[in-house]
């Protein structure tokens, strides 16, 4: 048995270990109610009564996507939901990270990490839906930094670009931090000074 099969075997006994949040039934939306019903008796009642509220009601569905565009029901979890699943995915993309900096392949520390417990249909579906989180996590992180050999020529010439600080032949970058003067600054600097020695002997 090879080592995938023992973490396809081990997941076989753990992937309903994982703690899956529901409603109380008291909370859940009955099967027989209709967006589109629901949806066209509060248009109903709004212009039956002129209440604003109700109007209010149908703006708070579409707000938080409760309701789509063509009035039925969505997929919707409520954020105890959401937030669960988040910090739980959050939590295997950083073991992950982990397995894959201490030098093992991003396959394998998905099926490490599929093995302790991962809901899916199928271990390959597990690990390929780790991988997938642990992925998106990285284009999320790489796309907040930009290679400056990736910037335009503009871009980084904003950056180095010196600004006069009224000392003659000194520079700052933008940043505020002073650049050495140039040989040509030290030159015109030194003429400068001779033709002042040559004025005041004449």
């Amino acid at each position: 048995m090879s080592y995938i099969d023992e973490l396809r075997a081990q997941w076989e006994k753990n992937k309903n270990l994982e703690v899956q949040l529901t409603l109380p039934r008291p909370l859940e939306r009955s099967p027989s109610l209709r967006g589109r019903d629901f949806w066209n008796e509060l248009v109903r009642l709004h212009a039956l009564t002129g209440d604003e509220r109700f109007s209010a009601v149908c703006d708070a569905l579409v707000e938080h996507k409760i309701i789509d565009r063509r009035c039925n029901f969505t997929r919707w979890d409520p954020p105890v939901i959401t937030n669960h699943e988040k910090q739980s995915n959050q939590l295997k993309v950083e073991i992950i990270a982990k397995y894959v900096g201490a030098g093992a392949s991003v396959r394998c520390a998905c099926a490490m990490v599929a093995a302790s417990g991962h809901n899916a249909a199928t271990f390959e579906a597990a690990m390929k839906d780790l991988e997938k989180l642990y992925r998106e996590t990285l284009d999320q992180k790489c796309s907040t930094i930009i290679p400056l050999e990736n910037m335009s020529d503009r871009a980084r010439l904003s950056r180095i670009r010196p600004e006069h600080s009224g000392e003659p032949g000194s520079t700052k970058n933008v940043d505020g931090s002073t650049l050495a003067p140039t040989p040509s600054s030290r030159r015109n600097r030194s003429a400068a000074r001779n033709a002042l020695r040559q004025d005041s002997r004449g």
